[in-house]
């Protein structure tokens, strides 16, 4: 039986040594890393957040990801959508936060936050 020293002892270095192997490691355990260049699982947890978030929403590109390593590794993604209503297209820039548990027996991604604002002009979506 583990003591709660040994414990906390194992949980501290598990998290410097995922803080290190991590993308966006090296920064404090459990801070946000920096923007980080964005590879195929951050649009599989951008779609699945415009998938949550509901209204139509279509992903056309992400602007930065960062990492945060909890209970599992929180993904902070700014993101431009496209969303058609009655035949019209706007842009809107949307922030998510999806928390990622790749062990345990529950669902494997998590909408934590979301908050979405129309951009004034369509082109900011494409650029």
């Amino acid at each position: 039986m583990l003591t709660k020293c040994t414990y906390l002892l194992i949980v501290v270095c598990f998290a410097l040594a995922m803080a290190s192997v991590l993308p966006g490691g090296g920064s404090m355990p459990g801070g946000v890393g920096p923007c980080e260049e964005y590879d195929q699982l951050h649009t599989v947890l951008a779609n699945f957040a415009l998938g949550e978030i509901g209204n139509g929403y279509t992903l056309q590109r992400i602007a930065c990801a960062r990492i945060q390593v909890v209970a599992g590794i929180r993904y902070i993604i700014e993101l431009y959508a496209t969303k058609t209503t009655n035949g019209t297209e706007s842009c809107h820039r949307c922030n998510v936060t999806v928390l990622h548990v790749p062990w345990g027996a529950g669902p494997k991604f998590t909408l934590e936050n979301n908050f979405c604002a129309e951009e004034t002009t369509l082109n900011v979506c494409f650029s």
